[in-house]
């Protein structure tokens, strides 16, 4: 520990934290332009009401002028955070005093104006501490060190799935906790405070160091690569990127950031480079099972040594390695825990081969544990100073009376895994999916198929925000170290921790058929019954944009993939990613992608609402509508796709036109009119006669977008038409 950095990172702290302004607090979205030149005015700024961090749609969200209201929370807020502080400050262990000065500032002034345009006091405290402990030897030139995760998604989706739901949640939080562990080992390599960490989240992070650690880079790659060779077998690798800035000088951050991230992923290209010769073909070397591949791990198929594992839940026996089994631990653990308890210490790094995930943790220097509250208080008294990161809303100040040594902060996990009710255990439905469960296992994919309408399937999806990379190359005005560090972590509270209260509202209406598999940095991978997850990708995109102030520079697309019960995991992962990949494909992205046809957000409540609409005459034991039209909209839609194909302006795109299909509907659906006369059917008949003269419209939209009413149509129908097959039909159509 370097002790004249974490003493100047202390005074920095404390010194900024008495520059307590009224002015409020703008959105860092609101500094967000627009890369496409547009004609529409730049949105008015929204700004944050200065309240305590929590969970809350009320707390997290910005708020027009018009509705804001500062003055009257700001002083009550610090009252609450002075006398915070005093407890705290019965500590002379520098480490525990910075680290706990700087949760109580994430906690109470994350919302809180600084002396910098869109800067919480939180961001500007915590850069102006990890610059001067950064040069503490008052050298002008510092390093910012990139780090990300390679692998993740083999590592993550590569399992059976079969064993998937509970292993899932284990492999997505370990993810989280060694991009934190190794970020914490390479603090502890360079002597530098927690302050000097600007982000870990999404399977990346950035560190801000003293310059003479430019030299080390080869050797923390050439460590940390051995030693995750050692543990992974080549799954996972941390790639490394730097470069080196001066403080005197005025400094191009997005252009630093953009620089470090290309040197990162150069790096990518070039896993385990920098291994001896001798450690590098353990990666090739072949795996000690004596030629039997059926002793391997029944989850990721490792050949290497394979215990008998007793199932805890349906007492079955499985062959597991250590690794997998750790993961359903700490699967089972997660289901009602609310704290991680974490413990630095001097970091081993012996890597002795595939162990459990907290003996890799702990080889790093990074003890974990997984607690609800009791085992929290319990670990509590044996440890006083641990750091504890509450997964969920807690009232932090409660537990930082009771144990004024530790550390407390929010640090989100979208932890959300369904589990068996006993509504479960009544459904006929899933009968044979509950055999051998008890209340509280985590659910199965065949149990969450088997509850979806419709047809029998269990759906992935993807999302992630749109050209990100380029918001922060370009996009960001003023582009300053603090800037860049606030955008990275106003990102990460809605990934981290917004969207995992969408998905527990989602499966508290729904009965649990949701699964948060992963959710941080600006992406997500979301399993469950596949009718309920277009509206979760819509809410999530909604909550997106007022959670940006309706910034149009900061959208999201998704991909939706639809399986039936047997299908591999690595394989859905990869169907949803070419979905995500085909919303991305359409000019302007901020799309949708399901059942191969794609609609702009923009255009969504027209599709919702011809769904509702369909979906209310055809459904139900006495139909007021014929199936027909369901298939008479589809017959309609692939005549003017193929058209359509045909048709190309200049530039190779898809054109509108008039085509033999605009006479057929017309033809058809007027034949339909007639066939709903009398009082009864008038609200069926004036739907078709709506859908019949309005079908041929919307011609200055863009191809491909959803936005015109036939592309509408063939949508919806071939989407109600899933949402009302019975099983039986899905099954006579498998066959």
């Amino acid at each position: 520990m370097n002790e004249l950095a974490y003493s100047t990172a202390q005074h920095v702290l404390d010194e900024t934290a008495n520059t307590w302004i009224d002015t409020p607090l703008q959105s860092i979205f609101s500094l967000i332009r627009n890369p496409t030149p547009s004609k529409e005015p730049s949105p008015p700024p929204y700004y944050m009401a200065a309240q305590r961090l929590s969970l809350n749609k009320e707390v997290l969200f910005p708020q027009s002028a018009q509705k804001y209201a500062q003055r009257s929370t700001l002083k009550a807020l610090h009252n609450d955070y002075q006398q915070a502080r005093q407890q705290i400050e019965v500590t002379d262990d520098v480490q525990i005093k910075v680290e706990q000065t700087l949760a109580l500032l994430k906690d109470y002034t994350w919302s809180v104006s600084s002396s910098e345009e869109a800067v919480s006091l939180y961001d500007a405290a915590r850069t102006n501490a990890a610059i001067a402990a950064a040069r503490s030897g008052e050298s002008e030139q510092i390093l910012l060190l990139g780090g990300d995760v390679s692998g993740v998604q083999d590592f993550l989706y590569t399992i059976a799935a079969d064993q998937a739901t509970k292993n899932l949640r284990g492999r997505s939080v370990y993810l989280q906790l060694l991009t934190d562990a190794v970020a914490h080992w390479l603090l502890h390599e360079t002597g530098m405070p927690l302050t000097n960490l600007l982000y870990s989240g999404g399977g990346r992070f950035y560190l801000i160091v003293p310059a003479q650690f430019d030299t080390r880079l080869a050797y923390w790659r050439q460590t940390l690569g051995k030693f995750l060779l050692n543990v992974h077998q080549g799954e996972l690798y941390i790639a490394l990127g730097s470069k080196n800035f001066s403080v005197t000088q005025n400094n191009d951050f997005a252009d630093l950031w953009r620089g470090v991230n290309e040197k990162t992923n150069d790096d990518k290209r070039r896993r385990f480079a920098e291994l001896e010769p001798a450690d590098l073909a353990a990666i090739f070397a072949p795996r000690g099972h004596g030629g039997n591949t059926d002793s391997g791990c029944e989850v990721c198929g490792y050949l290497g040594q394979s215990d008998e594992f007793i199932d805890q839940d349906t007492e079955e026996t499985h062959l597991r390695c250590k690794l997998c089994a750790s993961f359903e631990e700490m699967g089972r653990k997660l289901n009602g825990a609310c704290f991680i308890c974490i413990q630095p210490h001097e970091p081993t790094l012996r890597g002795r081969g595939r162990i459990a995930y907290h003996q890799v943790l702990c080889e790093l220097g990074y003890s974990v544990w997984i607690e609800d509250e009791r085992g929290t208080r319990e670990r509590l008294q044996q440890r006083p100073n641990l750091r504890v990161s509450a997964m969920q809303d807690s009232n932090l100040n409660s537990w930082r009376q009771d144990f004024p040594r530790a550390v407390f902060s929010l640090r989100p996990i979208v932890n959300v895994v369904p589990v068996y009710t006993a509504t479960d255990f009544k459904d006929e439905r899933v009968h044979s999916e509950t055999q051998g469960q008890k209340l509280g296992d985590v659910k199965s994919f065949g149990a969450m198929t088997k509850q979806a309408r419709g047809v029998e399937r269990w759906g992935v999806l993807r999302m992630d925000v749109d050209d990100l990379g380029d918001i922060f190359a370009y996009g960001l005005a003023g582009a300053s170290l603090a800037r860049i560090s606030a955008l990275s972590a106003t990102l990460s509270r809605f990934f981290e921790g917004w969207v995992g209260e969408i998905c527990r509202d989602i499966n508290a209406k729904h009965g649990g058929r949701l699964y948060s598999v992963y959710s941080g940095g600006d992406d997500l991978f979301l399993v469950g019954s596949w009718d309920i997850l277009p509206a979760v990708a819509r809410q999530i995109s909604d909550d997106l944009a007022a959670y940006t102030g309706n910034n149009p520079a900061i959208h999201i697309s998704g991909g939706l993939s639809l399986h039936h019960n047997k299908y591999p995991l690595y394989q859905a992962a990869d169907d949803a990613r070419k979905a995500l990949d085909q919303a991305k494909g359409i000019k302007g992205k901020n799309a949708f992608a399901f059942l191969e046809q794609t609609v702009q957000w923009q255009n969504a409540p027209a599709l919702w609402e011809l769904v509702h609409q369909l979906d209310g005459f055809i459904s139900g034991d006495t139909p007021r509508l014929s199936r027909a039209i369901l298939q008479t909209l589809q017959q309609l839609y692939s005549q003017y796709i193929d058209g359509a194909k045909k048709h190309r302006n200049k530039q190779g795109e898809p054109q509108w036109f008039l085509g033999p299909w605009v006479w057929r509907s017309a033809y058809q659906l007027t034949r339909l009119e007639e066939r709903y006369k009398g009082a009864d059917n008038a609200d069926i008949r004036e739907f078709i006669t709506c859908l019949r003269t309005t079908l041929t419209t919307g011609a200055t939209e863009p191809a491909w977008t959803g936005g015109r009413v036939i592309e509408r149509a063939g949508f919806a129908a071939r989407w109600v038409q899933i949402l009302n097959r019975s099983s039986k039909e899905d099954r006579n159509d498998q066959d």
